[in-house]
């Protein structure tokens, strides 16, 4: 069984329910420790002919859970205050609640920090057009284009945050997904994409194919969140918007057109898929690649940077706790072990453990799958038995002892 056996602390057992034709059918309970550390764990074998096979499990089975316990396509509603940046003055102003003014919002990749306007910059005004020519590259275009869309104000990372203050950069952070999907307009600006690119740049081998804005961890959530983007070369020049470059978009992110343009939501996704579309993805701190996907599954939680791999398994336990769907077990599907990182526990160590499943969709289920209790999981699935054909030793990936193997040819669970 893939989501079972292949976890080396798994300690599976077998539970029987009636479904509504009164056929008994097995259920698969899984009991296996959140964290790595397997030590005390307690395994029994799985007899081979446990029960009758469940042709349903055979499909794709992730569940399409009841609204209240799907994330909103809006990511947490952000109860904090933003800082903007007056289009005509370049000063900041700070704005809370439903004073929030119609703003644009730029998404970027970050470059050398001596060319990155600071939080310092901007409120100190200690900016010289001469001398912080390269610096100002994003402001100037963003407010010149702002202006143009009559739009008074813009939100750019770099200087509407003060990032000398945890409090308040944790704030941002959990508030980011909301801030793009509020935006009036977003403007990505890629800075290593060449002027005069708008005609070839959705063909293969073009610089907006390999633009580093589509690698990075950050830019999931603002591909994702706002309603309205454009995309602008480094002359700030038009190339498109996000609907018409939705082909070119799909073809590089693997992220299915109606969830990029809005026509399903997020939460439609499952969230081995959601997953996939930040495998490869990378951050400049490790903790990020967690905090970056805060909005794109509905939670919230505090940041701690040093925590390192800590920091995805807390976002793992964060969307357990709050959206039932045992597709987070999934990771590593279709995956060669050397493809894997290095976790023995029941949790991923980075999405790129999600890499093979870009494909796992959700499905009607009316069961609860997961328990988060005292550190450990309980997850409750449907399995087959597999009389016949090509079997998978659990023995070697769950501690059975040689005599337990003999009894444990075991069960094959809908997914593979």
């Amino acid at each position: 069984m893939a989501l079972a056996i292949k976890r080396r602390c798994c300690s599976p057992v077998i539970e029987f329910s009636s479904n509504e034709e009164g056929i008994s059918q097995p259920r698969c309970c899984i009991r296996t420790p959140l964290t790595p550390d397997c030590s005390q764990r307690q395994v029994r074998g799985i007899p081979a002919n446990s029960g009758s096979i469940d042709k349903s499990a055979q499909a794709s089975f992730y569940p399409r859970y009841p609204a209240a316990q799907q994330p909103s396509l809006d990511g947490p509603e952000s109860p904090f205050g933003m800082r903007l940046i007056n289009v005509e003055t370049w000063k900041l102003e700070y704005f809370l609640g439903d004073a929030i003014p119609p703003y644009a919002i730029l998404s970027h990749t970050w470059g050398n920090d001596a060319d990155e306007l600071t939080f310092r910059d901007v409120h100190d005004s200690v900016l010289d057009e001469t001398r912080d020519a390269r610096k100002l590259v994003k402001l100037k275009g963003s407010c010149q284009q702002a202006k143009k869309d009559k739009l008074g104000y813009v939100w750019i990372d770099t200087c509407c945050i003060d990032k000398a203050d945890s409090v308040e950069l944790g704030e941002a952070i959990n508030s980011m997904f909301q801030w793009y999907n509020k935006a009036s307009e977003c403007y990505v600006y890629l800075s290593d994409v060449p002027a005069g690119e708008r005609d070839v740049s959705r063909e293969h081998g073009s610089k907006f194919f390999s633009s580093r804005w589509f690698q990075r961890g950050w830019t999931l959530q603002e591909l994702l969140a706002p309603k309205r983007l454009r995309f602008y070369d480094q002359g700030w020049e038009l190339l498109g918007t996000k609907g018409q470059m939705a082909g070119a978009i799909e073809q590089i992110t693997g992220i299915p057109r109606a969830f990029l343009l809005g026509w399903l939501g997020l939460h439609e996704a499952s969230v081995a898929q959601r997953m996939s579309w930040a495998a490869g993805r990378v951050t400049k701190r490790k903790e990020d690649i967690a905090y970056s996907l805060l909005g794109i599954f509905g939670v919230m939680m505090p940041m701690i940077y040093g925590e390192g791999n800590q920091a995805f398994f807390r976002l793992q336990e964060a969307i357990m706790g709050g959206v039932r769907d045992d597709s987070i077990l999934a990771w590593g599907f279709g995956m060669q072990p050397d493809e894997l990182e290095t976790s023995k526990g029941a949790l991923a160590i980075s999405p790129s453990d999600f890499a093979g499943c870009k494909n796992i969709v959700s499905r009607q289920w009316h069961s609860p799958f997961l328990d988060i209790m005292a550190g450990g999981l309980r997850v409750n699935l449907y399995v087959c038995a597999a009389p016949r054909g090509p079997s998978v030793e659990i023995g070697d990936y769950c501690g059975f002892s040689a005599a337990d193997r003999k009894t444990a040819r075991v069960l094959w669970c809908g997914f593979l």
